[in-house]
């Protein structure tokens, strides 16, 4: 679960955008500061370098 605002808990402080597991005791009885968090996308590939264009040589 992602948190939705920055608050303080007993001994700790949670950061808006935190990710807390549901099991956390965080978590419980403060449900509505939190939402789902998002299967992070898989990583795109990065293209390779284009060779420059130009007169071949020889």
């Amino acid at each position: 679960m992602r948190a939705l605002v920055t608050f303080h808990a007993p001994g700790r402080l949670v950061v808006e955008g935190e990710d807390v597991d549901a099991a956390d005791p965080v978590f419980a009885g403060r449900e509505h500061l939190f939402e789902p968090t998002a299967e992070p996308e898989p990583a795109k590939p990065k293209a390779r370098p284009r060779k420059a264009a130009g007169k071949p040589k020889g």
